[in-house]
């Protein structure tokens, strides 16, 4: 199981670089940790003792990006689909994070992740349950305040975010901005502001009501 998260990890990270167009001077200086977990139980416990934070229901794997021990956990699957999906979601959003010098918002990140994956798989049953899970679960967002300040539950917030992600990346530039921006000090608000003219949650705004129409 070991040898084969190893091998998929690998491949996987070559794709990611290819989708964020990254040399090998761009990756991280130093390792990448993966704890492949067997089940789920014990990922609550590395969670539980490692994070103290609790497991959400529904959770199978995640990154913490750090500029010294990056890692990723993860509960390791038979579904060989599944696990290269999940592995570039979760190496797609180091990835994003260190690009963004680690100031990009979690949401940002992880959305970041997300469409990596969906564009390396997008036949995937994993990418096909978001993209039918998106237009409801974006009307679902009451404001941009809501969503920016945490008032939305870890899965509405990942799908909204790697929706959020996919149509700034269509808009030749945009995405790129705000992450060099932000990777050169500034903070997230002034990096939307750079590339749109508009604060975060006034340009949230304006796409979720874009998205609901």
């Amino acid at each position: 199981q070991l040898s084969t998260v190893m091998a998929t990890a690998n491949s996987e990270l070559a794709a990611v670089k290819q989708f964020f167009a990254m040399k090998d001077d761009d990756w991280l200086k130093g390792p990448l940790t993966i704890y492949a977990l067997p089940d789920r139980i014990d990922y609550a416990e590395f969670r539980t003792m490692v994070e103290r934070r609790e497991t959400d229901r529904d959770e199978r794997g995640h990154a913490r990006y750090d500029a010294v021990e990056p890692y990723i956990a993860l509960v390791v699957t038979d579904d060989q689909e599944t696990q290269a999906v999940r592995l570039s979601e979760l190496i797609g959003q180091i990835a994003a994070a260190h690009r963004g010098n680690g100031g990009l918002p979690n949401w940002y990140a992880t959305g970041s992740g997300m469409a990596a994956a969906t564009k390396l798989h997008p036949r995937s049953l994993p990418v096909k349950d978001w993209d039918a899970k998106t237009d409801a679960v974006v009307r679902s967002v009451r404001s941009a305040k809501d969503f920016l300040n945490g008032g939305v539950a870890p899965s509405t917030r990942d799908i909204v975010g790697r929706a959020f992600v996919t149509d700034i990346r269509a808009q030749r530039g945009k995405y790129d901005k705000i992450v060099e921006v932000v990777a050169a000090g500034k903070s997230f608000d002034e990096a939307v502001k750079a590339a749109y003219n508009l604060d975060a949650e006034a340009l949230t705004e304006a796409w979720l009501k874009s998205r609901s129409r």
